[in-house]
């Protein structure tokens, strides 16, 4: 890149044609020999080492508009930016750390036809690799084209990535367009193919315990707001009625209350302290009058996997266990042999503990026995009285009531000293709320995995309003090839079940495979040509549960609320004791109109155009009818019209007799909606 350089200072004497250096000379253009290395015209770009010298690495050239990176030949190459707290536009609502905007005014530039236009555009090219297993060695290596990932400490809605197309003009609208073209194979250990290969979402497999390092000096302050506040993202000056017990520095936690899913408390730190009812920090929540101002317990840690919100328990603390869990209602917890109170475990009203049922523990892997349990603690919210606890839990829609294993086999328990984490300024400190247990240096402290999360792995939600439309399907799995694929839609479970029932787990990987609401038709089976080479259209287990259990396995139940085959519902299920089918009904004898009802009409049932003569059953084998004695048959009436039964006891074996039972008859019998008549003897 050339330079050339002129005076500032512009001469207007006119020029002497005989000086050496005159007027003109001195108002033209200096050129200064040689250039910036890898440099030419149009160009601003820096070497490896930051400087304008060098080998050319990062080039914007005006020519083509572009910016260029490029690299050592041999050498990786490649773009690192650290950006702490970036707002690359002017809007606090809203700080982005990069923003790339295109504005497609119009088309010009492209061909006429089918053109793409886009924004950022990532490819890749990959030409050796290395795909070992076995054989004395296992080397595999992973190309991704474009890697995000996020270690969300702090706690609110992470997302790690957001979509959004606000589609205003026609044509074809969507987030995204995926295709995967394949040529390969798979060795062992492979995942195989497809448009994802392992999607996870899965509960923490490992525990987050650490070693309190060290305690900084913590405020002392106890007082209330004098003031509303109202929240902001810059510091301010609120007034309390007393400062006292704190200076800049410190940490004070505003709001402390017992846990709830109405959560207000937030830590603050503390940047100046002017005056004996002021303090003055960023406090960005809204707070009422009069609501406490206490200290905030900050501690030292030597490393820090934690989360905000999140509840630490003290490991090291003497635990409460006295007594037993009786029962469980709603949140509360009632108790045997126990003298509960606030300061069991040092706490105070506000922050009494948390309470760990020993029935919930899971000791399965990818945990293990004790101490390396898996255990559920929920924090203290109230203590009523010596026999009675409550706690906090929560989901999405508030609910607040327990949803553990229960007391039921066990109601051991263990309460220990906790606290929510508020804050975390950096790897190496917490700000957790007011706690007025004594915290240690060296005691051991668990970050605990909430006991009660509130899981959906995919949520979609659709919706279209306009009557004209056709609204083909939410998703549609169309095969292209020319091979049968197995299952269109699987569940089960990976390698060896963990949901055996053992170790604290559940039994049984899934509740409802599929439940249908608010829908016309819940299942339909279709084949190429409409239902004309459908095959089976639901096939289940003979009988059995897959555990060698009873014939529950491949029963159909009909009930709103649930799945118990063993209640007295509705239901349809094989009898593996005599190769048969149970077909049981529902209700009282005297009200019973059937619990298996064929209607056919048109062929001679329940319409006065009947065709006589037609089939409507047709058994191709043996027919059998339940027997009883005639006391314990349904009380002749109408609906019970053509009805029959084998009676045991009948007083007579005249075909069209009336039976009064007692007698030493076994009869075939039939209601005729007055009397039990025999049919035949």
């Amino acid at each position: 890149m050339a330079i050339t350089i002129t005076h500032t200072k512009v001469a207007t004497t006119p020029d002497d044609p005989t000086a050496e250096v005159g007027t003109n000379e001195w108002n033209a253009a200096h050129t200064v020999t040689g250039s910036i290395v890898g440099g030419s015209d149009g160009q601003f770009q820096y070497n490896n080492n930051g400087e304008g010298a060098g080998a050319v690495k990062l080039i914007y050239d005006d020519t083509l508009n572009v910016t260029k990176m490029t690299a050592d030949s041999g050498l990786g190459g490649g773009f690192i930016a650290n950006l702490d707290n970036p707002f690359c536009v002017n809007d606090d609502n809203y700080h982005r750390g990069y923003e790339f905007r295109a504005d497609w005014v119009a088309p010009s530039g492209t061909n006429v036809g089918f053109t793409t236009q886009m924004t950022v555009a990532i490819p890749g090219r990959i030409m050796e690799g290395e795909n070992l297993h076995g054989g004395g060695t296992n080397a595999k290596c992973t190309f991704t084209n474009l890697g995000i990932s996020v270690d969300a400490y702090g706690a609110g809605q992470r997302i790690l990535t957001q979509q959004t197309i606000n589609a205003y003009g026609m044509g074809d609208a969507c987030l995204e367009t995926r295709r995967v073209s394949f040529s390969s194979g798979n060795i062992s250990g492979d995942e195989g193919v497809g448009f994802s290969l392992v999607n996870t979402l899965m509960q923490a497999e490992l525990f987050v315990k650490a070693n309190i390092t060290s305690i900084p000096t913590q405020a002392t302050i106890n007082t209330t707001t004098t003031q509303v506040i109202t929240g902001d993202k810059d510091p301010q000056t609120v007034t309390v009625a007393n400062s006292s017990g704190v200076v800049a520095g410190q940490w004070v936690v505003v709001e402390q209350a017992p846990s709830t899913h109405l959560i207000n408390i937030e830590a603050v730190q503390v940047t100046a302290v002017p005056n004996g009812t002021s303090i003055t920090g960023i406090f960005r929540a809204n707070h009422g009058l009069g609501v406490k101002v206490t200290p905030a317990t900050v501690l030292g840690l030597a490393a820090n996997f934690m989360g905000e919100q999140r509840v630490v328990v003290n490991l090291s603390a003497t635990p409460y266990t006295t007594g037993t869990v009786a029962s469980i209602s709603g949140a509360a917890f009632t108790g045997s042999g126990t003298t509960w109170a606030n300061n069991m475990v040092g706490g105070n009203a506000d922050n009494v503990g948390a309470i760990s049922l020993t029935s919930d523990d899971y000791t399965g892997l990818p945990y293990s026995t004790a101490p390396n349990q898996l255990k559920s603690w929920y924090q203290i919210t109230s203590v009523p009285s010596t026999t009675q606890v409550d706690i906090h839990t929560t989901s999405v829609a508030g609910d607040a009531a327990y949803r553990g294993n229960g007391v039921a086999v066990s109601g051991a328990y263990t309460i220990r000293p906790a606290m929510r984490i508020l804050r975390i300024p950096n790897l190496s400190t917490i700000v957790c709320e007011t706690s007025t247990h004594t915290w240690a240096v060296n005691d051991i402290i668990e970050c605990a995995i909430c006991p009660y999360p509130d899981m959906t792995a995919f949520r979609y939600h659709v919706g279209a309003f306009t009557p004209g439309g056709t609204y083909r399907n939410f998703q549609a799995v169309l095969n292209l090839g020319s091979r049968k694929i197995e299952f269109g839609y699987f569940l089960g479970f990976y390698g060896n079940p963990k949901c055996d029932g053992t170790n604290g787990a559940s039994t049984g990987s899934w509740g409802t495979c599929y439940a249908a609401q608010h829908c016309d038709v819940a299942f339909a089976h279709y084949g190429t040509n409409g239902y004309t080479d459908a095959k089976c259209s639901l096939l289940l287990p003979r009988g059995g549960d897959n555990s060698g259990g009873t014939d529950q396995g491949g029963a159909i139940v009909w009930s709103p609320t649930t799945q118990n085959v063993t209640a007295r519902l509705p239901q349809i299920r094989p009898n593996e004791g005599n190769e048969g089918l149970d077909i049981i009904g529902t209700g009282v004898a005297a009200t019973l109109t059937g619990a298996l009802r064929f209607i056919l009409h048109g062929k001679g049932i329940n319409t006065s155009s009947a065709t006589t003569g037609a089939e409507l059953l047709t058994f191709g084998g043996q027919f059998k009818v339940g027997t009883s004695t005639f006391a314990n048959i349904a009380t002749a009436a109408a609906n019970l019209v053509g009805t029959m039964i084998v009676i045991t006891d009948s007083d007579t074996a005249t075909v069209g007799a009336t039976i009064a039972g007692g007698g030493a008859n076994t009869v075939m019998a039939w209601c005729d909606g007055a009397n039990w008549k025999v049919m035949a003897a």
